[in-house]
């Protein structure tokens, strides 16, 4: 997970937010636990698979709903790389990240070296190449079988009647000759003679080599696969479904502080430039409170005050309290995080908490564990 936040400012240890999810999951399984008779254990492993399952699904919808949709795709992979480690031997995971990252170079920007690397592989690669390989995949296909020979055999790469037709295909669909539902094909990423010799990395693999426009969406496929998903982004929350997965967590937290912990637990909005989830909280607001208990400060010059003097306030009374733009007042964060975590133990239940923020990579890594990314 450290390698993800070179990708996005968000991606940290999630350390409380697992916990919670760790929680939700064994809360589930003592709802739905059979008796500890001799009988019964030969479920035991079919349970534990099934709580994995559940965990996973959990971990990825709660990191996802936090992430922009251009990273989705790069979570998705890390995740299924370290939960299914199997799945991704070293020489085979090398070798992909070796060609990703030949499909989304740039040639124009490559170094002379580079450039003469590639002049090279394709020129050892000229006469062993397949006929169905272009010209320009030929230096794809010398670095395939360079660091890969066996898959090269295993996939018969210069038997042209299976590879021409998928070369010339117009998307991963085509692959397979079948829909994305389809039960017996539509995990396929290649034509399906070859496919059920090979793993599905193996043929990402291939894709990558010599489909690299069909990357994108063949990752997506595998990854849904392999993960036990129906997409790779989760259906966004309304306002009122956010609350309840909030409380939800706070009543599996245990202890006779539930309550506390959802009042504490704030909700952060990472927006883009120009969005503004506080129209849509407001509205909900009038719904559940009151519109004038909701208190919105906009933060930037002079506001650090108001704002400390409203959290006491509203933790005091049960209001709602909307901090705006975080990211302009950055520094300012770690003595937010001090007075939030200094808060009463007799802090009202319903007070909440919300913050929006343009992603910054000097963000506070606190309030980030701390709170429900949205």
């Amino acid at each position: 997970m450290l390698q993800l936040i070179d990708i996005a400012f968000c991606f940290v240890p999630l350390l409380q937010s697992f916990l919670k999810q760790f929680r939700q999951v064994f809360a589930a399984a003592a709802e739905t636990r059979g008796s500890n008779q001799p009988g019964n254990q030969h479920n035991l492993v079919a349970r534990n698979a099934l709580l994995c399952e559940k965990l996973l699904v959990i971990v990825h919808t709660s990191v996802s709903r936090a992430l922009f949709n251009k990273d989705q795709l790069s979570f998705a992979v890390h995740l299924a790389k370290n939960w299914l480690p199997e799945l991704f031997p070293a020489d085979e995971w090398a070798t992909f990240v070796t060609c990703t990252g030949s499909a989304t170079g740039s040639s124009s920007s490559g170094s002379d070296d580079n450039g003469a690397t590639e002049s090279n592989l394709a020129s050892s690669a000229a006469v062993n190449k397949p006929s169905w390989v272009d010209e320009n995949k030929a230096a794809a296909y010398e670095r395939l079988a360079t660091s890969l020979p066996n898959l090269v055999t295993a996939a018969n790469l210069h038997d042209a009647r299976i590879w021409a037709p998928w070369a010339s295909a117009t998307s991963p669909i085509d692959f397979s000759g079948g829909a994305a539902g389809d039960a017996q094909h539509g995990s396929d990423l290649v034509a399906p003679a070859i496919a059920k010799r090979l793993t599905g990395l193996q043929q990402l693999i291939l894709v990558a080599a010599f489909r690299p426009d069909c990357l994108p969406a063949a990752t997506s496929r595998l990854m849904c696969q392999l993960l036990h998903l129906s997409s790779l982004v989760p259906a966004p929350l309304s306002m009122k479904q956010l609350m309840e997965f909030q409380d939800s967590g706070a009543n599996t937290a245990g202890g006779d502080n539930g309550s506390s912990h959802s009042s504490r637990e704030a909700v952060l909005f990472i927006t883009t430039p120009g969005a503004d989830p506080s129209q849509e909280l407001a509205a909900f607001a009038e719904t559940q409170v009151g519109r004038d208990r909701l208190h919105e400060v906009a933060m930037g010059q002079g506001q650090a005050d108001v704002a400390l003097q409203l959290l006491k306030e509203c933790a005091r009374t049960g209001d709602w309290l909307l901090l705006k733009n975080l990211h302009l007042v950055v520094s300012w964060l770690p003595l937010l995080e001090k007075e939030v975590h200094n808060l009463p133990a007799d802090t009202d239940p319903g007070f909440k908490m919300f913050f929006t923020t343009e992603a910054h990579h000097n963000f506070s890594q606190t309030l980030l564990e701390s709170s429900l990314k949205v």
